[in-house]
């Protein structure tokens, strides 16, 4: 029964929170949205997020700040971003102080790819945030800061 509730240890967690913290939930969305770019472009979902996260990201621009950040599993980024430098959306660059660390920049090329990406990504935001009161998205930012720590710590 959706919206019922299941004990969760000495609370009750509604079913709506679980989905939302699952996240299958907003991935079956994010599917749908960028559905066209995937099927225009022949790309994964996953290698439009990595694209957007190196457009978004500036200074956190390694595949290990991308798996540290969204805890995306290390082989299906390398996959994407191998795919990403045979199309040539990104460019990989050795760290002049340790040649283990590779930068990665988005290209030129992606620029199509990503004008897409950038507004579906606008689209998609104002569709999940909508009626929501810049006060009240401050109060899920702040929730969802809590529980990001509280898992960190239970994983430790």
């Amino acid at each position: 029964m959706s919206g019922q509730g299941q004990v969760m240890g000495e609370g009750i967690m509604d079913d709506r929170v679980e989905q939302l913290l699952s996240g299958q939930y907003f991935k079956k969305y994010q599917e749908a949205m960028y559905s066209e770019i995937t099927e225009k472009f022949n790309m994964t979902l996953m290698e439009v997020r990595v694209l957007l996260f190196f457009d978004n990201h500036g200074s956190s621009n390694t595949a290990k700040d991308l798996v540290r950040i969204f805890h995306y599993t290390k082989s299906n980024v390398s996959k994407a971003i191998d795919s990403l430098l045979l199309r040539g959306y990104l460019k990989k660059q050795y760290d002049d102080q340790d040649r283990r660390y590779i930068h990665l920049t988005v290209q030129p090329e992606a620029a199509d790819v990503l004008e897409m990406a950038r507004q579906c990504q606008k689209d998609m935001f104002q569709s999940v945030f909508r009626g929501i009161s810049e006060e009240e998205l401050q109060i899920v930012q702040k929730v969802a800061q809590k529980i990001h720590q509280n898992i960190s710590e239970a994983m430790q």
